[in-house]
């Protein structure tokens, strides 16, 4: 890569591209390092927005470019927390200054109406670039990792959408296990809004969403997915293990109590490694002993 541009991407340094060399049409802004990564990963990784966004206006397919690892610029951004997306939409430039960017499609320019560049390409990118890296880490399923990402969600799995974003994660994972190991209730039920067959999917090891809610001893997010669909109470893993028994196993009472609230028949699912496990939650929830 020309040591000027990865110097001025390192720094954020957007006046630089003002020299000669960057002013002339035949400039190669698809250089990369050794990584393969791009100027417009580097400006992405360290939070240079303003230097980011000026790279993009002079190459707009910089966002599509995929460095070693399977990462596009977004994918980069979203990793290392560059992006706000709740109901202040600003984003900092290299100097600490707000900034923001006016959608497209949003005609008045009223602060409302103001999104951050990343949000903005979110929002634009075509299917390419929503797809997994080498990692299996999807677009959606590193946004739904993050605190307030719903409405980013919500757009993109909206039926408006011409395309439908993967939504896959590492071990066969989703955005949804995603969203539910994180506790983000607000991207679980953009999610589900839009992908509502996730809430049935199992990872490598065959745990559904609520198998790890009530594993981490989530009571809000257990009785949230209950709620959606509470057949997935039903589902085993790859131990034979039920939502219930993990509940058991943790002596989670409040869990136990949810479950059964929704599901009393699922205390009949037992396996070879726990046969008394109808008696176990019936003791436990009687005697209030976890």
């Amino acid at each position: 890569m020309d040591p000027i541009l990865l110097k001025a991407a390192v720094e954020g340094n957007t006046n630089s591209l003002g020299e000669r060399r960057f002013r002339d049409d035949s400039f190669n802004w698809k250089q990369v390092t050794p990584l393969k990564n791009t100027a417009f990963h580097i400006a992405m990784r360290h939070g240079h927005i303003g230097f980011a966004r000026e790279l993009y206006n002079r190459c707009p397919s910089l966002v599509t470019m995929r460095n070693s690892n399977g990462d596009t610029p977004l994918h980069v951004a979203i990793k290392a927390g560059r992006f706000h997306t709740t109901n202040s939409t600003m984003v900092e430039d290299d100097d600490g200054h707000q900034q923001t960017f006016s959608h497209p499609d949003l005609g008045s320019g009223r602060s409302e109406d103001r999104i951050s560049f990343v949000e903005h390409l979110l929002r634009t990118v075509g299917p390419r670039a929503w797809s997994a890296n080498d990692k299996g880490e999807s677009l959606l399923y590193l946004l739904a990792t993050h605190r307030g990402s719903e409405q980013i969600i919500s757009d993109a799995l909206s039926s408006s959408t011409s395309f439908s974003p993967s939504c896959e994660g590492p071990n066969d994972l989703t955005a949804l296990h995603a969203a539910v190991i994180a506790g983000h209730s607000g991207n679980i039920r953009a999610i589900m809004k839009g992908r509502p067959e996730l809430i049935h999917k199992q990872d490598g090891t065959k745990k559904n969403p609520l198998h790890h809610a009530a594993l981490l001893g989530d009571l809000d997010t257990v009785q949230l997915l209950l709620k959606i669909d509470s057949s997935i109470a039903y589902q085993v893993d790859d131990e034979g293990h039920s939502p219930l028994h993990k509940a058991t196993i943790n002596g989670n009472l409040e869990i136990i109590q949810m479950i059964l609230e929704f599901c009393p028949d699922c205390v009949d699912l037992a396996n070879s490694k726990w046969p008394k496990c109808s008696s176990c939650c019936c003791d436990r929830v009687s005697t209030g002993s976890c």
